[in-house]
């Protein structure tokens, strides 16, 4: 694909996963991203070679480009090894729907399709995946580029949205970073998302940062339901209001033309993003409470000093946010705990028990310790 005089390639993301067939087996899975609608999956053990490619012609007009993330390798409850994926945007149907293929063929085994809000084209973005207690994927979230948010049943095959995301101002806010989920205490999931995919049309001008509480009942949620968090920044700082929990979730609105530009991560109870401005402005790293989408326990010690600021005030204490530089999506920062004014590292804070992705093992799905 060619856009603005610059040929794309094979520039998707890939991931890397164990499956089982008569013994088991690492497979590497990706797309073409950009450069094409294409899904593909290569053996590494024992012997490398490519299994598969999906081109467009197979799967008809079903298949669109995959900009953020790659597929999902995991088992099913009825014991089939799968590959999901998100049908991807600008897609000949303009539909949006959640692929699943085979593994080993890529032969398309089930799409699940969305209804569109809107007579537009949509597309369905990157996929995050919930295992049951035998590590199998059970449910799939994902965004679509009309702004919704869907959970789909990997048993009964259908989808429900669970958030309309939209703008302060009314505007469409399309959601292609794959989700970041965790079990909720109460039970279902804490899901949280980010709205905008960088130097695209797609993105709106006015963009968000959702977290909500799916129950895995019939709930739809707008932004009307959720509790509004507010953030100021100055130079290298970031800070978010405390406002409580309502108990359905909650959003963060982003200043104009910022757009989140990676899926989100969920660790120790905090939602963390990162974000940055379409004209080439600052990126930022947010860490969030996760309950409120307020101020959490930790925050970002920018300017290096490994304590406390000298006030009582916790929202004046720790910042909420820290700058990266000019279009950088990550970045290691030194964070301070809220109670004990400890310092320590965000490579520490990762391995907490409910922290990184989901990533297909010999046992089944688990979460990792490191990022995605």
């Amino acid at each position: 694909a060619t856009h603005s005089g610059f040929t794309y390639s094979a520039d998707g993301a890939l991931s890397v996963g164990d499956a089982y067939q008569n013994g088991w087996q690492r497979l590497l899975m990706g797309t073409t991203g950009a450069g094409g609608r294409s899904v593909f999956a290569i053996q590494l053990t024992p012997q490398p070679q490519i299994l598969w490619e999906t081109p467009l012609a197979q799967h008809h007009s079903l298949l669109g480009y995959n900009l953020t993330q790659a597929p999902v390798l995991a088992p099913l409850p009825d014991g089939r090894w799968v590959v999901i994926l998100g049908n991807g945007v600008r897609s000949p149907s303009g539909s949006a729907a959640l692929l699943i293929l085979d593994a080993w063929t890529g032969s398309l085994l089930m799409h699940i399709p969305v209804p569109n809000v809107t007579s537009a084209p949509n597309g369905l973005g990157a996929v995050a995946v919930a295992p049951n207690a035998q590590g199998q994927a059970r449910y799939a979230y994902a965004g679509d580029a009309h702004g919704s948010v869907w959970r789909f049943d990997l048993v009964n095959f259908n989808a429900h949205k669970i958030l309309q995301t939209q703008g302060a101002a009314g505007s469409a806010q399309a959601v292609l970073h794959a989700p970041d989920i965790a079990p909720h205490a109460q039970g279902g999931y804490w899901v949280v998302v980010g709205t905008g995919v960088g130097q695209d049309a797609l993105s709106a001008a006015h963009n968000s940062f959702y977290g909500i509480r799916d129950t895995l009942g019939n709930a739809s949620y707008q932004r009307s339901a959720l509790i509004h968090q507010t953030l100021s920044d100055n130079a290298t700082q970031r800070r978010v209001s405390q406002r409580g929990s309502n108990g359905v979730g909650w959003v963060l609105d982003l200043p104009a033309g910022e757009v989140t530009t990676a899926a989100p991560r969920i660790t120790r109870q905090r939602a963390e993003f990162a974000s940055s401005h379409l004209s080439c402005g600052p990126a930022w790293r947010t860490l969030l409470k996760l309950d409120t989408g307020g101020v959490a326990d930790v925050g970002f010690d920018s300017n290096g000093a490994l304590h406390a600021l000298p006030t009582d005030d916790a929202h004046a204490r720790y910042s909420s946010g820290s700058q990266l530089g000019i279009h950088a999506p990550t970045g290691r920062h030194a964070l301070l705990d809220a109670d004990a004014g400890r310092a320590r590292r965000d490579a520490d804070d990762r391995a907490g028990a409910d922290g990184g992705k989901l990533r297909p093992h010999r046992n089944g799905l688990e979460r990792g310790t490191g990022a995605a």
